[in-house]
């Protein structure tokens, strides 16, 4: 079984990345292909030895580890209770990375209850698959569970989120639980991330080299890979100048949509062969047991920014669900059915029969 982890490219597209955040304010078109599929694509291509990665993440960790003075942006506060989430459809078009706003980096619907449910049981129940840090990457985690506990979340949903008298704990009021403001450690941060939001984090490291690597993530909805094995490694993420051209700081965050198609309406699937655009599938005999119409469009909203005080750049993955059976209800069969078989035409990859059973299914 060949694990995947993300590379930020689109699953069909060719191995070139060219990441100018700074031109026009918009990052390079991606194309479609889900973070998790594509994000660091030939993560097992470990390119650093052993003794540099331990110098590049000393330094990392001393530039990091540097006290600023930093100010939270101003934020709308979301007033509305929320509803239905939006009915991303990206197939369509290539996506690529917009510039976002302060008050879209975190979208709250009618699911969060259950979502934050399903969440701490995975905490409890895949501790290793769906968070982990390194040493170096502590100060990052810190600043950004600070920045998101202390001020985003109260500050943009305050019928959810309220902070107490003394400002130094805040209470989610749809959990009931109360958090401090400051975590007492990597670990406590990442689980107190996953326990109030229903977003995926990926924490990237600048290193002495002038590339990236994974310090630290909280993804209680992984597809087709598992980050666990791939902490303090530095991936084939080319371009790594423009990473670190992109501003500072949550007012320039981008974000975009990424998508695929997945055989289960389960969202913890970290096996590979979930994915319609996997490398590896499962026995023929066990794809002819998936049912087409219960197979979903697995769309990921990704934002990207950079923490202003430690420079470490946070992916943000928010998944969305749909079953082929409202796809094709909606009117959108063909539509998904001429994409499916676009992209894995342009990654050169077969549907195979559970695949094709989709694509039929939706022309149908």
């Amino acid at each position: 079984m060949n694990s995947t982890t993300p590379d930020l490219h689109n699953a069909g597209s060719p191995p070139d990345f060219n990441f100018d955040p700074l031109k026009s304010f918009m990052l390079a078109t991606l194309g479609g292909g889900l973070v998790y599929l594509s994000f660091f694509r030939g993560a097992n291509k470990q390119h650093a030895l052993e003794a540099e990665r331990t110098d590049a993440f000393n330094a990392a960790a001393t530039a990091l580890s540097k006290p600023q003075d930093i100010s939270f942006p101003e934020i709308q506060p979301m007033g509305a209770l929320p509803g239905a989430p939006p009915k991303f459809r990206p197939y369509n078009k290539p996506q690529s990375y917009q510039p976002s706003t302060v008050e879209d980096l975190i979208l709250i619907d009618m699911y969060y209850r259950p979502r934050l449910s399903l969440r701490r049981h995975l905490l409890l129940t895949h501790p290793s698959e769906t968070y982990g840090s390194i040493p170096a990457a502590t100060p990052a985690v810190s600043e950004l569970y600070t920045y998101i506990i202390s001020h985003h979340l109260p500050s943009r949903f305050p019928r959810h989120f309220s902070k107490s008298p003394s400002g130094t704990l805040v209470q989610n009021h749809t959990n009931t639980n109360t958090y401090p403001i400051i975590a007492q450690s990597a670990t406590n941060a990442l689980r107190g991330l996953a326990e109030n939001l229903d977003d995926d984090f990926i924490l990237l490291l600048p290193t002495a080299s002038g590339e990236w690597t994974v310090g630290a993530f909280v993804t209680c909805f992984p597809n087709s890979f598992t980050l666990s094995t791939k902490l303090g490694y530095t991936h084939a993420v080319q371009a790594p100048s423009d990473l670190a051209a992109l501003p500072a700081g949550v007012s320039h965050s981008v974000k975009r949509l990424a998508w695929s198609v997945v055989k289960t309406p389960e969202l913890f699937t970290p096996g590979a062969g979930n994915s319609i655009f996997d490398e590896d599938t499962e026995e023929e005999t066990e794809e002819r047991e998936v049912n087409p119409a219960k197979c979903c469009l697995r769309v990921e909203r990704q934002t990207l920014w950079k923490l202003p005080a430690t420079g470490a750049v946070v992916v943000g993955i928010k998944t969305y669900l749909t079953t082929m059976q409202e796809i094709h209800d909606e009117g959108e069969g063909l539509g998904l059915a001429d994409a499916v078989e676009r992209e894995a035409g342009a990654a050169g990859r077969p549907l195979g029969v559970w695949g094709e059973a989709v694509v039929n299914f939706l022309r149908n």
